[in-house]
């Protein structure tokens, strides 16, 4: 049962202490309170969890229903990453419905099901997208805070990238 495995990082105050949680009986012996509780620790939840205690003065709890990722060598290690998925424990095992146009057969749909969510498992590809997307985006809704200039600069306050073991560097946008 997926939820007797939960993995929990805490995320609290501005200093942004954590543990990492194997199970809810030792959530339960902490007693702690939380401001917010996030479901899922995969990229969105760890970046919800992240903004949110921006604040100091509020704590988040992420639940991820999934193991942890520690020495897990398909995931830390790039060459293996292709054996991260399909059929492993770190994966949901989901798979599509059977497909006509590939003579009735089903195909693998990897999700992760572990601490980084799908991220963990997906060859750690990025990419931000088009700026003619985004801007597509807001002519179709009507809504400009989906352009690109809108954006952009939440997309350069996700990207901290640096060398292995240094500290985050930030990067400026390049215009597509």
């Amino acid at each position: 049962m997926a939820w007797l495995r939960v993995l929990t990082a805490l995320a609290l105050g501005s200093i942004c202490s954590g543990a990492i949680i194997e199970s809810i009986a030792d959530l339960t012996k902490l007693k702690l309170k939380f401001d917010y509780i996030v479901v899922g620790g995969g990229t969105s939840g760890a970046v919800i969890g992240n903004r949110l205690t921006e604040n100091k003065d509020v704590s988040v709890l992420i639940l991820e229903a999934g193991g942890s990722n520690a020495n897990v060598l398909n995931i830390i290690v790039p060459a293996f990453c292709t054996m991260a998925t399909p059929q492993t424990p770190q994966d949901w095992n989901y798979t599509t419905i059977p497909q006509p146009g590939l003579s009735g057969r089903a195909i693998a749909y990897p999700r992760g099901f572990v601490l980084g969510g799908s991220s963990s498992v997906n060859y750690m590809v990025y990419t931000r997208g088009a700026r003619d997307d985004f801007d597509r985006f807001a002519r179709v809704t009507g809504d400009q805070g989906w352009s690109w200039d809108s954006l952009i600069p939440y997309i350069l306050k996700n990207e901290r990238f640096g060398p292995p073991g240094g500290p985050p560097q930030h990067h400026r946008a390049v215009s597509a």
